[in-house]
């Protein structure tokens, strides 16, 4: 499961959290506290857990740790599926966000 989804990009990630700010309903934040963090930190999204269901995110920005959920369309059953739901995901992920500008 590491090696797969080690194959998330930052950027994709990033795109992940970005649409949830949206409103993206396939996101659930989970929690938000205030973090004070190393400036090395800002920024940053950290892959804190995947299983059969979906992954979970972590990000730092503006002294706050954010953690949300990101539901897979339908459960993992084998491993050669994750890295097609995670890239569901992802074009989901990217639909929901509005265009750059």
């Amino acid at each position: 499961m590491r090696d797969v989804v080690g194959t998330l990009a930052p950027w994709q990630a990033a795109g992940l959290v970005q649409a949830a700010a949206h409103g993206w309903t396939s996101a659930i934040t989970l929690s938000t506290r205030g973090e004070s963090a190393c400036p090395h930190l800002e920024g940053q999204v950290y892959v804190v857990d995947v299983d059969r269901t979906g992954l979970t995110l972590m990000t730092v920005r503006h002294g706050e740790a954010t953690v949300q959920f990101f539901a897979f369309a339908r459960p993992v059953d084998v491993l050669d599926e994750l890295a097609d739901r995670l890239d569901q995901l992802i074009e989901a992920g990217v639909a929901v966000r509005p265009p750059r500008r």
